[in-house]
């Protein structure tokens, strides 16, 4: 198990090596500068060849690109992830203003979506060919199809516009208006766990259908035991490692898909100042956040490996 760690880690180093190079070369190819974009928010009188020269010097966009890549990293390295060019502000600290909010949507969405889908798909399992079997896998089926940007301006129209239950967007924190900030986050969180919904539905139906053929669950049942025990003990935990596959998987579309909803919703979020800054062609930042998004989804594929050992004790990694 630990050189079987060692060695991931190692890997997923590699793999954040060639993420910070691809994401700094493609902000580099796209057309437009981030000075002249700055200059002409500032003051377009003052747009003049020295003053340019000296932003580009002052940012270190003066230097070659590879100079520029080593700098960029041994900033990181020592957790400095530069300074916003077009906000003038430190990247440390526009993150740490989004990124809580992001986390609180993401992991939010996570639990909801991994309970409901888990819970869904167990019962379309137990009660495989009723009715309920056939309108939660209708459901799941549409689930996964269903584009959430879609689904976003659908609940606003619906529960915001029509109805006014909801609020359209915004964030408040739950430490300043509880009741506000559960109303705020209900329709984003629901957009987010869609998917993971409907894809541990129908992953954990197929898983348990084939887990209760198993013959040590005709044993289990043969002894006696409660229908609760056989299916928590026996069907659920040893149908799980395919789920938890899907699991790790929906970490990077939930954080992904923060992009979009955040935008949808007017969040202020990591996702929300990634786009803006895309747009604004803000280096720093968009770096910043690709790197941190790439790292928590390398480090939940971590996490799902290492279980894999404690599921099902018959897996063991040299």
């Amino acid at each position: 198990m630990g050189t079987f760690i060692f060695r991931r880690i190692i890997i997923s180093l590699v793999i954040i090596i060639i993420i910070t190079m691809i994401v700094f070369l493609c902000m580099r190819l796209l057309p437009g500068d981030p000075i002249l974009i700055y200059m002409s928010g500032e003051n377009l009188e003052t747009l003049d060849p020295t003053s340019l020269a000296a932003l580009r010097a002052k940012y270190g966009l003066d230097k070659p690109l590879p100079v520029q890549y080593i700098n960029w990293i041994f900033n990181i390295i020592r957790g400095d992830f530069g300074t916003s060019i077009i906000r003038g502000q430190p990247v440390n600290s526009l993150l740490v203003q989004c990124f809580p909010i992001t986390v609180h949507l993401g992991i939010l969405a996570f639990l909801f979506g991994t309970m409901m889908g888990i819970f869904s798909g167990v019962i379309c399992a137990l009660r495989r060919g009723t009715w309920i079997d056939n309108v939660i896998t209708l459901l799941a089926n549409a689930g996964i199809t269903m584009p959430t940007f879609w689904l976003g301006i659908l609940l606003i129209y619906f529960f915001s516009l029509k109805l006014g239950w909801l609020p359209t967007s915004g964030y408040t924190s739950p430490f300043k208006d509880f009741w506000l900030s559960t109303r705020q986050i209900i329709m984003p969180v629901l957009c987010l766990s869609i998917g993971t919904i409907a894809g541990l539905c129908r992953l954990t139906r197929s898983s348990m259908l084939e887990v209760i053929r198993q013959d040590y669950v005709r044993t289990a049942w043969a002894k006696g035991l409660r229908e609760r025990i056989i299916v928590v003990r026996h069907e659920l935990k040893n149908g799980l490692i395919p789920i938890v596959t899907i699991m790790g998987m929906q970490v990077g579309m939930i954080f992904g898909g923060s992009v979009i909803i955040e935008t949808i919703f007017n969040i202020p979020g990591v996702g929300r100042l990634t786009v803006s800054a895309l747009f604004e062609q803000d280096y720093q930042i968009v770096q910043a956040s690709v790197l941190i998004m790439g790292m928590i989804i390398l480090l939940t594929n971590l996490l799902v490996d290492i279980s894999y050992a404690w599921l099902d004790p018959r897996i063991r990694y040299s």
